[in-house]
C-alpha cells in the first residue's frame, strides 16, 4: 500500500488579503471565550498577555471573543465590552501589543438576544419576536422598530470605537442562536414588518448593521459576518435560506 505525500501548505503561509487589508499569512485564530476581561467589559492584562502569545506564535489574524455593544446585554463574566468610549484606551493597549508582532486583530461585535437570559436574569431579553426559547423556556420581549434602529446604530458605534482603538476590522456575530441569528431564523422571527417574513426581509437587520458600519467607519474598513448556515432545529434556518442570504450580506459590505 502506498501513502500519498503530505500536501504542501505553501499557500497557508503566503500573504492574504481581506479587502484592502493585507495579512502576513492565512492563519486565523477564531473567536473564543477566555474569561480574561473585567465584568464591566474592560480588557485585563491577562487577556492582553493571552492574545500576545498567539500573535507571537505567528498567527496572521486574531479574533476577539464576543464583545457586547450594550453595557447590560452580554454580561457573561469575562467578556469584553465596546459600549462606551471609556473602553477605548484599554483596547488600544491590546491592539498595540498584537500589531507589535506584525499580526492583525478584529473585534467580534455581539448581542445575545434571547440568550441574555442564560447570562443574567436582571435584564428581560429582547428578540425579533416573543417566541419561547427552546432551551431556557424564557419568552423574550419583541423589539420595536425604534429599538431595532437603535441597535443598528449601536453596532455602528461599536465598530467606530473598535476602529479608534486600532482594530483592523470587525466580525459581526450572526450565528449560534444570538440576536442576529434569531432575525435570520424563521423559527425565531415571526415579524410581519420589513424585518420578517421573506428570506430577504429576515436578512435585513444584519444587512442594515453592515451598511451602518460601512457608513460610520468607511467603505474600506473590513467587515466579516459570522453565520450559522443551518440551525439543525425544526423550522429553523436551512442551507437553502443561507445561500439566498449570503449575496445580500456581500452586497451590504
Amino acid at each position: 500500500m502506498s501513502i500519498s505525500p503530505t500536501p504542501k501548505l505553501d499557500r497557508l503561509f503566503a500573504p492574504g488579503r481581506i479587502g484592502g487589508l493585507e495579512l502576513k499569512n492565512r492563519i486565523v485564530m477564531a473567536a473564543m471565550g477566555t474569561g480574561y476581561c473585567h465584568y464591566d467589559g474592560y480588557v485585563l492584562d491577562e487577556y492582553i498577555a493571552f492574545m500576545e502569545e498567539r500573535a507571537k506564535g505567528g498567527t496572521g489574524l486574531l479574533m476577539t471573543g464576543v464583545t457586547r455593544i450594550l453595557s447590560e446585554v452580554g454580561m457573561r463574566p469575562g467578556s469584553m465590552g465596546i459600549y462606551d468610549d471609556k473602553l477605548i484606551p484599554g483596547l488600544k493597549k491590546l491592539t498595540d501589543v498584537v500589531h507589535k508582532h506584525d499580526a492583525k486583530i478584529f473585534m467580534q461585535l455581539h448581542h445575545s438576544g434571547t440568550r441574555t437570559s442564560e447570562e443574567t436574569r436582571a435584564v428581560i431579553p429582547s428578540a425579533p419576536s416573543a417566541i419561547v426559547h427552546f432551551r431556557t423556556g424564557v419568552v423574550p420581549r419583541a423589539l420595536t422598530l425604534l429599538e431595532i434602529e437603535q441597535l443598528i446604530k449601536a453596532f455602528g458605534q461599536g465598530a467606530r470605537r473598535a476602529k479608534e482603538a486600532g482594530f483592523d476590522g470587525v466580525e459581526v456575530h450572526g450565528g449560534h442562536g444570538y440576536l442576529i441569528c434569531q432575525f435570520l431564523s424563521p423559527r425565531a422571527n415571526r415579524r410581519d414588518d420589513q424585518y420578517g417574513g421573506s428570506v430577504a426581509n429576515r436578512a435585513r437587520f444584519p444587512c442594515d448593521i453592515m451598511r451602518e458600519i460601512k457608513r460610520v467607519c468607511g467603505q474600506d474598513f473590513p467587515v466579516i459576518f459570522r453565520v450559522s448556515a443551518t440551525e439543525y432545529v425544526e423550522g429553523g434556518t436551512c442551507l437553502e435560506d443561507t445561500l439566498e442570504q449570503v449575496p445580500l450580506f456581500v452586497a451590504a459590505g
